[in-house]
């Protein structure tokens, strides 16, 4: 399954304009995330998340489980790469949350 089928799934029978009115996400941003034409930011998924009452986890979760039959059979070097890739995909997505983190307890120490 891939984000923007996931991401339909989720919003049922919502309509876009619902989701945006709920995340403040253009409704255009919705369709091209719905429709795989573009990849949401870690602020994105945290906006939808919370729309849909669920942890990033929970959105992600079953996203890129399916692989199609005729998908070509990696080799080990191929896979190697894609886990360094998704390396450096978790620790650019760590030092968002760091920096978000820390944008948070500034504002809460504000309002204290």
């Amino acid at each position: 399954m891939t984000l923007g089928e996931k991401l339909k799934l989720l919003r049922h029978r919502r309509t876009l304009r619902t989701v945006f009115a709920g995340t403040g996400l253009s409704i255009s941003y919705l369709s091209d995330l719905e429709n795989n034409r573009t990849n949401p930011s870690l602020k994105s998924l945290m906006k939808l998340a919370v729309y849909y009452d669920m942890d990033i986890v929970g959105i992600l979760h079953g996203v890129g489980d399916y692989i199609s039959p005729q998908s070509e059979v990696q080799t080990p070097s191929d896979l190697l790469e894609q886990l360094h890739g998704l390396r450096n995909d978790v620790a650019r997505l760590s030092g968002e949350l760091m920096a978000m983190a820390q944008h948070i307890q500034i504002l809460l120490e504000d309002y204290s």
